[in-house]
């Protein structure tokens, strides 16, 4: 049985570097670890200018990605929160908002630890648009070509 202390966990985006607990076991053993993207060298700092490269890569490959979303002609309608003082009922249905401009202050914040967190946050700000629009409406058209546009992307 693995026990952590969790007064080194934070909510907010850490640096894989300013995580470097005591282990007693593998990091790999963790649950959660490989499947957030971490490696034992990121809790290890014996690697740690790879590392900083290879995170640099990576934010670069997040941040193309967002800009080419972001510049695709079918993402206006993503680009700012919905407006709920004009779509009132709006956050009666969709319970978990998201926007490009969210997505990239999360960028900024590091919170993204691999492709596949990126990817899930630019599927639910499509899936929330279809949900809450009606099939016929620009705005779900829109979102399934940006939707159809993100899955060949990522």
């Amino acid at each position: 049985s693995l026990s952590l202390s969790l007064a080194c966990v934070s909510s907010q985006p850490t640096h894989p570097h300013t995580l470097l607990p005591k282990l007693k076991n593998p990091v790999e053993e963790i649950p959660g670890i490989l499947a957030g993207g971490w490696t034992a060298a990121d809790f290890t700092g014996a690697s740690a200018r790879e590392s900083d490269r290879e995170w640099s890569s990576l934010y670069g490959q997040f941040r193309a990605i967002w800009k080419d979303v972001e510049k695709h002609d079918a993402s206006w309608p993503f680009q700012e929160p919905v407006d709920t003082s004009e779509v009132e009922d709006y956050l009666t249905v969709i319970k978990d908002p998201i926007d490009l401009s969210k997505i990239k202050q999360r960028l900024d914040d590091k919170y993204y630890k691999s492709k596949d967190m990126l990817k899930a946050d630019l599927i639910r700000m499509i899936e929330n648009c279809k949900t809450y629009n009606g099939q016929r409406t620009v705005f779900y058209k829109e979102a399934e070509r940006l939707g159809a546009y993100v899955e060949r992307r990522l």
